[in-house]
């Protein structure tokens, strides 16, 4: 599909899918040593930070581990005490001592 649009070239017309025409001047980059990679592995310090990512995510497990088995070994309240209010004492309270 052609378009009628302003542009550079010295026609007015150019192809509208992107195309470029074939009088069109081409214009590219000339290829330098940062364009192209030339390391295919990943470096050395990205592996140490996927391995400290990896122990955090085990030490993170383990720790979770723990806490639910403590929350299983942890003794039941007696029956009628609400364990969020145990040891609280209703009304006014005593005035801290500095």
């Amino acid at each position: 599909m052609y378009t009628r649009h302003h542009t550079r070239n010295t026609s007015a017309f150019s192809l509208f899918d992107g195309r470029r025409r074939e009088d069109s001047p081409r214009q590219t980059r000339p290829e330098t040593e940062a364009d192209v990679s030339s390391n295919g592995r990943p470096s050395f310090a990205k592996r140490q930070k996927e391995m400290a990512r990896l122990d955090k995510q085990r030490d993170k497990a383990a720790d979770r581990a723990r806490r639910a088995e403590d929350r299983k070994n942890r003794p039941a309240p007696p029956p009628g005490v609400d364990p969020d209010i145990a040891g609280v004492i209703p009304g006014p309270q005593p005035p801290q001592e500095d």
